[in-house]
């Protein structure tokens, strides 16, 4: 699963993006990495209202802005935050 998850992240596919961002973040399959994680969501931040439906679009940001809230792989920004939950 990770194989075919990554090949369509690496074709920006904002939904595996999404999913391998929490692969990372939890460690699940990977090795855990909350930076990379991060870096993930943060890529797919801009392709999700073309690409995805209203659930990932959600999901993406409650993810970022909770590992902003938390400083989990990035420096805490709670003002950031707070708009990622909006």
């Amino acid at each position: 699963a990770i194989i075919a998850v990554t090949q369509l992240a690496n074709q920006d596919n904002a939904e595996m993006l999404v999913e391998l961002g929490r692969m990372y973040e939890t460690g699940q399959g990977v090795n855990k990495n909350e930076k990379v994680a991060v870096q993930l969501y943060q890529k797919a931040t801009p392709l999700i209202t073309n690409q995805t439906t209203k659930y990932t679009n959600t999901k993406v940001f409650y993810y970022l802005g909770r590992m902003l809230e938390e400083e989990r792989g990035i420096e805490r920004n709670t003002h950031t935050a707070i708009e990622m939950y909006k």
